[in-house]
């Protein structure tokens, strides 16, 4: 990703971030360090860090990287031959470039070999890897060694095709007992993913260290005689800061939602409780339509129980 730049003046500014690639969630956050300042100095949100921060929407990146296809002989088509020039048709799974000579080594068996480097030509999807004076009997065969220079339009490196996803040890937070739903998203836009964990009558915060390492837990209270479910997260305020919302299901008041409406530094206020007119066990914030967050409730079908403003 490449560093982001700005352009206008006044009350509306373009922000443009570019050599984005790969796949997941992408979303702009304004981290307010006081420099943002009106005409008559006032910094946006007032005076003190993050208290005018906010977090744009999301863009969901889904692009597939590119990998080999074949790398299939071509002239001469037979296994078996006595040319001194061999050809091979080399395709990839999208337009690429940077592919060279440096890409591809020779694997042999016997004496076989040849007397010059391989060349190649072609563009797009597929190319041509050429192997001249080729000497010796025995097998040639062209493997292509990935060093890190062919891409796609978009700058995604080259994956295999049949690659085995691997994972580092995995590592443990704790938790209070009997947690039963979390999240993970930047409450207190540093930039770095936090956790929040929901725990019978409790979320557990654990601010983000940035490598894989999370400060203490603090937790906030969801109220007396509440059993949140299940937790998600949206502004449902509209002031650009995260905010908590867990679906409430008791046998006593099934009906309710509860917001911990957020301050912007990972904190949370004291946790109210919203009627929605619905069953709930489980819920899921989302803005459908780029204006507001909808806030979705199910218990056996999905139903949508905002646009929802606190």
């Amino acid at each position: 990703m490449g560093t982001p730049s700005v352009s206008g003046s006044g009350s509306s500014y373009t922000v443009t971030v570019g050599s984005i690639h790969g796949t997941g969630d992408f979303y702009l956050e304004l981290v307010d360090t006081d420099a943002i300042k009106n005409t008559s100095n006032i910094a946006i949100g007032g005076s003190g860090n993050n208290n005018g921060s906010f977090i744009g929407q999301t863009y969901s990146e889904g692009q597939v990287f590119p990998h080999v296809v074949s790398i299939n002989r071509s002239d001469p088509s037979d296994s078996s031959t006595h040319a001194t020039t061999l050809n091979y048709a080399v395709t990839f799974s999208a337009s690429v470039t940077g592919v060279d000579a440096s890409d591809f080594s020779l694997a042999t068996t016997g004496t076989a070999g040849a007397s010059a480097p391989v060349s190649v030509s072609g563009s797009g999807s597929g190319y041509t890897v050429t192997v001249t004076g080729v000497t010796g009997t025995g097998n040639i065969g062209l493997n292509l060694v990935d060093d890190g220079s062919i891409k796609d339009a978009a700058g995604n490196p080259l994956v295999s095709s049949s690659a085995t996803a691997s994972y580092q040890s995995p590592s443990t937070i704790s938790t209070s007992s009997g947690p039963n739903s979390m999240i993970v998203a930047d409450l207190n836009a540093d930039g770095k993913p936090d956790l929040a964990v929901l725990a019978g009558s409790a979320v557990g915060v654990r601010l983000g260290n940035g490598d894989g390492t999370f400060a203490s837990q603090t937790t906030f209270s969801t109220g007396s005689g509440s059993e949140p479910e299940s937790l998600a997260i949206a502004d449902v305020n509209g002031d650009g800061k995260p905010d908590l919302m867990l679906s409430n299901y008791t046998h006593n008041n099934p009906y309710t939602v509860i917001e911990l409406i957020g301050n912007g530094d990972g904190s949370f206020q004291t946790a109210r409780t919203a009627v929605v007119g619905y069953y709930n066990h489980f819920l899921a914030a989302a803005d459908l339509n780029g204006t507001e967050n909808q806030i979705f409730s199910w218990r056996r079908t999905p139903t949508i129980i905002g646009p929802w403003r606190s």
